[in-house]
C-alpha cells in the first residue's frame, strides 16, 4: 500500500476547462456570423422589395396611360 496511485483529477479538470472555453468560443463565434448572415439576407430582401416596388410603380403608370388613351 505504500505505491501511490496516479490521480488524473487534475488532468480532467484542465482538459474540461479547455473543452468548455473552446465550446464556448466557438458558440459566440458562430452567433456572430449568423447574425452577420441574417443582417445581409435582410438587406438583401429590403434591396429586392425596394426593386419590386419600383417595377410595380412603372407597370402601374403604363396601366394608366394606356387606360388614358
Amino acid at each position: 500500500m505504500t505505491t501511490a496511485k496516479r490521480q488524473y483529477g487534475m488532468l480532467a479538470f484542465i482538459a474540461a476547462c479547455a473543452f468548455t472555453t473552446c465550446a464556448i468560443g466557438f458558440v459566440f463565434y458562430d452567433e456572430k456570423t449568423q447574425r452577420i448572415r441574417r443582417q445581409e439576407g435582410v438587406k438583401l430582401r429590403l434591396q429586392q422589395q425596394k426593386q419590386n416596388m419600383e417595377e410595380y410603380e412603372q407597370q402601374k403608370m403604363l396601366f394608366e396611360k394606356a387606360k388614358q388613351k
